[in-house]
């Protein structure tokens, strides 16, 4: 069967049944009968085997159960085109529970199971969707024998382990059941018209796969296996250049959505990731077209920076309400609305940012880099990893010794913060090098990332303070409210002071693991 769906998330914070109502007299002033159809509960278990094998093929695999009825199904993995899926599905109703969910009784969905699984492969559950839909059924009189099947779903991914936070949403979704494609399209014209409704990305599988920690990538990421220190440098460049493009793709869906914190954070990081990449391979890159996509690239990380901001804001509400007294939940409900109302708008001018012209243009325009980058690669085939490993390491290291070696008790927040990116950028370096000196940089790069999350807790707690400040005094919060607040910007002064004292032993850690670079990566003469 050829699923065709429409599907929308509402905006967090507003409200379904006004959506939902507003939405019912839009349809009916557009000339659609709307028939109730009741409501149900269902849950769907979603499963794999360990290597997600079915999820490389492209298809996801669900036991839904609803009531005394269960069904399996399997559905292509396609990402949506303005909120519409257009993907195969294969269902089968069970008559009675089987015992193994890999070979399923006889049917369909056992047939197409047959020809992705092996025979000793086993599969176990990823995360559970429970979900609450109401169901009506949509006619039109210009199309006298068609049907759209309208479900509103207030689902919950229960992603299975402790250390993961359960993720809500509500989706609305539309199934083309007969007729033509066109009153499809007439009702999206209907719907776009709905503020509250952003057009959904991913599907319901992809979003339990974020929540649970799962491996998001459908298709293996370009491989840097293959990198040692006499590969051409203009392979090393291509090699992560693509890399960074990938993920750009991979996440740009996540973060559009933004219903998982990490979503954003991805994709921050990926963009923060192709701009040193860039910075670093511009010796055998276009030089101009690579600046270029660099300012471009930093737009983009600008509009993602208000949200994951705002994330991390609303991570450390959830500290707070664990910290202080019940007293205190008034202040604090207040202060969250304000925090969501403010990602309410910052998410607003994302999606913008990346449903614009100047987005594809950009990757557009990194995909033409990649392949001028190639082509002229074939006469820079001389210049090696083990040539200029040293001379791309020297620099940065230099700069991050000198600002760790600088900073005392007295060293303002601004010091660390310049630090912190600077041994991020730092790690970047040795992490494109890692392949080819495995043993020189592993040890180094590890203890970047951990001097790197230090210097980030620290600055979150700073930002976090400065943010609690700001909210006091702006938003003209009570007497009451005044004293929460201020034992909040408290809290976070102790934890970034604890912050600072790990700073030293973190530093020596690293000089340690580092003692000797750049010199050792560089060339015998």
């Amino acid at each position: 069967m050829q699923e065709l769906e429409a599907k929308y998330l509402l905006a967090a914070g507003t409200s379904p049944d006004r959506v939902l109502r507003r939405l019912q007299e839009s349809l009916s002033w557009a000339g659609f009968r709307i028939q109730p159809k009741g409501g149900l509960t269902q849950s769907d278990i979603y499963y794999d085997t360990a290597e997600f094998q079915l999820q490389k093929s492209g298809w996801s695999y669900r036991l839904r159960t609803s009531g005394d009825k269960a069904k399996l199904a399997m559905k292509e993995l396609n990402r949506a085109r303005s909120g519409v899926f257009d993907r195969e599905e294969i269902e089968q109703t069970l008559w009675g529970a089987p015992e193994d969910l890999a070979r399923p009784p006889i049917g369909p969905v056992q047939e197409r199971l047959r020809g992705l699984l092996r025979p000793s492969d086993a599969i176990h559950p990823l995360f559970e969707v429970t979900n609450r839909r109401v169901v009506f059924q949509l006619h039109h009189p210009d199309y006298p024998r068609s049907l759209i099947e309208m479900a509103f779903d207030r689902a919950r991914v229960e992603p299975g382990t402790e250390s993961d936070a359960p993720l809500p949403f509500t989706e609305l979704e539309f199934e083309l059941k007969r007729g033509p494609h066109e009153l499809l399209a007439n009702l999206l014209a209907i719907t776009a018209l709905e503020g509250s409704l952003i057009r959904a990305r991913l599907s319901k599988y992809e979003r339990g796969l974020i929540a649970a920690g799962g491996q998001l990538e459908r298709r293996r990421p370009p491989s840097l296996s293959h990198i040692e220190p006499g590969t051409p440098w203009i392979d090393l460049a291509i090699s992560h250049l693509r890399a960074r493009l990938y993920d750009l793709k991979v996440y740009e869906p996540y973060a559009w959505e933004s219903l998982h914190i990490e979503g954003v954070h991805q994709m921050r990081v990926a963009t923060r990731r192709a701009r040193t990449a860039l910075t670093t391979f511009i010796n055998v890159l276009p030089e101009q077209e690579a600046n270029a996509l660099i300012n471009d690239i930093k737009w983009l990380t600008g509009a993602l920076g208000p949200v994951r901001d705002l994330d991390v804001h609303l991570e450390h509400l959830a500290a707070y309400r664990e910290q202080l007294p019940a007293k205190a939940e008034n202040a604090l409900d207040r202060y969250e609305q304000y925090l969501l109302r403010s990602r309410r708008q910052a998410h607003g001018v994302l999606l913008s940012a990346l449903a614009s012209r100047d987005y594809s243009t950009l990757i557009s325009d990194y995909g033409e880099l990649l392949s001028a980058a190639t082509e002229a690669g074939v006469s820079q085939r001389h210049l090696h990893v083990g040539d200029l490993a040293w001379q791309q390491v020297k620099t940065p290291m230099k700069k991050v010794r000198k600002q760790g070696r600088a900073i005392d008790k007295r060293s303002p927040p601004q010091a660390l913060h310049r630090l912190r990116i600077d041994v991020k950028r730092l790690r970047y370096q040795l992490e494109y090098l890692l392949p080819a000196y495995p043993d020189l940089l592993a040890a180094p790069a590890k203890q970047l990332r951990k001097l790197q999350d230090l210097l980030g807790d620290y600055q979150d707690t700073f930002v976090a303070e400065a943010h609690l400040h700001e909210y006091r005094d702006q938003q003209d919060v009570g007497k009451r409210d005044r004293k929460v607040f201020k034992t909040l910007m408290r809290m976070e002064a102790e934890k970034g002071e604890h912050r600072r004292k790990a700073f030293d032993k973190a530093w020596r850690r690293f000089e340690v693991a580092s003692y000797g670079l750049p010199k050792r990566l560089k060339p015998e003469i």
